[in-house]
């Protein structure tokens, strides 16, 4: 192998430079490296004239495009499923290729045509070495409080995928995800040779081999319901020198108060970590610690390496990682955290550069490159998952001077960069977004209302073959109470404590605001009247629309997920 890689836990990005025949070519500058990028041959007219008059209905959808406004650029995108729904996948592209890899290591591309539909999907025979068959054929998953994907969240997931160039004209497919191993659970990075022509991708299933393991496996909880935390598990991938990749590990909840070990602040641990791996020695040294959960990673065109994480209760960061330095986590954080000293304060380490106080559940970023989008030139465009909206920040260096939210009205999962400039967004309803400027009156270049797709059998094949770990039927006993583990008890305690939120007990039927010498918003001390089940589901959905004014943010779970917890801290007593 001819290269390195950094691993960081999080989402990471992807920088491969485009030639005039849309062949994806890694460029080397002294320091720092970049890539270069060239014009590609419009195609559009040739298209049009080639395609047929009659196409396969039955496997073929048109998709129309919708307008979508911004600050300084009118967009419009198209929206079409390319997988079954859930948590986890990602997406690449090698020129007109699209690649995704669905939550549990299923593999497909969209290939742009020149004739007949506009795009085809393509299922492959190959799928990233989890153990999936190992883990759903064990006895753990026999175990009666076992459920390891409940509400779909797919936390044993796949995270990320970045293709590099051989010298051969192949490509190696990098591929973050957890494995399977007897009684705990893998971070691994593998890698298989593809081979990339016009016509389609061609994947060698017995070459994957695995570059990097973190440690420890991380063990299945006994304890809990939930017994993975796989869903803090970051995972991008970025290249940061012809030799070296950076991942990001995350603490898989390893954070003092979910666990008593606090990881990403132990040297021997990898959890918590962003990790460089040489790809000649396969060899990982630790290059930034002090990281929860960390889902976006990409190197800005000067060099700078960007990372974004996700906060405890807010506080979701970006950061601009430099090796061996600490980022705090879980002593400190911007968001509301039962470790910090001082609420919001992120004192004794390496800080943010950028802070969303209210959390918008942050995800992949990239910087923006091309001509498509002529005002946002060398911005940084960050996905999000809670907020349903990318977020265009603008840089001075390493400074961040503005922030504008562009509302997608969708969980967007990962985010790339087409070699056309147009943005590629995974969602996590199994759907891929392609957003392109809205070409001015009078452009003289060509640009179609919608777009076709074939391959719907390939789509079929995805989402019945996708297999699922999950156990609907399960009994809901001890759900709610994992819940408020899971998204509650970092501020909340089911008891007459006061952590960074008011103590819980024998919340249900207690008067609103109560809590004697508890600073309350204006919006709960003049709420009146007591909380009753629907009240605090109410709060909990959407506490600035049910209480206006109200501090808390809203807490991103499902209608049922809202009825559980809410059954748990009315049984709850102290």
């Amino acid at each position: 192998m001819a290269a390195a890689l950094v691993i960081a836990s999080a989402a990471g990005g992807l920088l491969i430079s485009q030639t005039t025949t849309g062949k994806s070519i890694l460029a080397w500058a002294s320091e720092p490296w970049r890539t270069f990028q060239t014009k590609k041959r419009d195609t559009t007219k040739v298209r049009r004239a080639s395609r047929p008059k009659k196409r396969d209905i039955a496997n073929t959808q048109t998709f129309k495009f919708n307008a979508l406004k911004t600050a300084f650029e009118t967009l419009e995108f198209v929206e079409f499923p390319i997988r079954s729904a859930g948590r986890g996948g990602a997406v690449a592209v090698i020129d007109d290729y699209i690649l995704f890899v669905t939550p549990h290591g299923k593999l497909g591309y969209l290939r742009q045509e020149e004739a007949g539909a506009d795009y085809e999907l393509q299922y492959v025979d190959a799928k990233v070495p989890m153990g999936l068959s190992e883990l759903t054929g064990s006895a753990i998953t026999k175990d009666p409080r076992f459920e390891l994907d409940f509400m779909r969240k797919k936390k044993f997931r796949t995270m990320d995928l970045l293709p590099l160039r051989n010298a051969d004209g192949t490509f190696d497919l990098y591929v973050s995800h957890h494995r399977y191993a007897e009684d705990c659970i893998e971070f691994v990075v593998s890698r298989v040779t593809i081979d990339v022509s016009k016509e389609k991708v061609l994947f060698d299933g017995s070459s994957w081999e695995t570059v990097f393991v973190a440690k420890p496996c991380i063990p299945l909880r006994a304890g809990d319901r939930f017994f993975f935390s796989g869903h803090q598990s970051g995972g991008r991938l970025a290249q940061t020198s012809r030799d070296t990749l950076l991942v990001t590990v995350g603490d898989h909840k390893f954070d003092g108060v979910h666990d008593p070990i606090r990881a990403s602040m132990d040297p021997d641990s990898d959890l918590g970590k962003a990790v460089e791996i040489n790809l000649n020695t396969k060899s990982a040294t630790i290059f930034a610690s002090g990281l929860r959960n960390p889902q976006g990673l990409t190197v800005s065109s000067d060099g700078l390496i960007w990372e974004t994480e996700h906060g405890p209760v807010g506080g979701d960061e970006v950061n601009i990682l430099r090796r061996g330095e600490n980022y705090g986590w879980p002593e400190v954080s911007s968001g509301i955290w039962k470790l910090n000293r001082v609420q919001g304060r992120h004192d004794g380490y390496t800080k943010p550069v950028f802070v969303f106080v209210s959390a918008i559940g942050i995800s992949n970023l990239i910087e923006t490159s091309s001509d498509e989008f002529p005002l946002w030139k060398g911005d940084l465009l960050i996905a999000s998952l809670k907020g349903r909206a990318i977020w265009r920040l603008r840089r001075d260096g390493d400074r961040i001077i503005s922030a504008e939210p562009i509302d997608v009205g969708r969980r967007l999962r990962d985010l790339k960069e087409r070699p056309n400039g147009q943005l590629v967004v995974l969602t996590d309803r199994g759907t891929l977004l392609l957003i392109r400027r809205k070409r001015a009156s009078g452009d003289d270049r060509e640009q179609d209302a919608a777009i076709t797709v074939s391959g719907n059998a390939a789509l079929s094949k995805i989402f019945n073959g996708e297999e699922t770990i999950s156990k609907p039927s399960q009994r809901k006993a001890g759900r709610g109470e994992q819940i408020f583990k899971d998204h509650c008890a970092g501020c909340h305690a089911v008891s007459n404590e006061t952590i960074a939120g008011p103590p819980l007990a024998g919340v249900v039927g207690r008067k609103i605001g109560s809590v004697e010498d508890y600073p309350y918003s204006q919006a709960l001390t003049r709420a009146g009247g007591v909380w009753t089940k629907k009240r605090l589901i109410d709060f909990l959905s959407n506490p600035q629309k049910n209480f206006e004014g109200a501090e808390m943010e809203q807490i991103d779970l499902s209608p049922e997920q809202y009825q559980l917890v809410v059954q748990y801290l009315s049984e709850s007593h102290e």
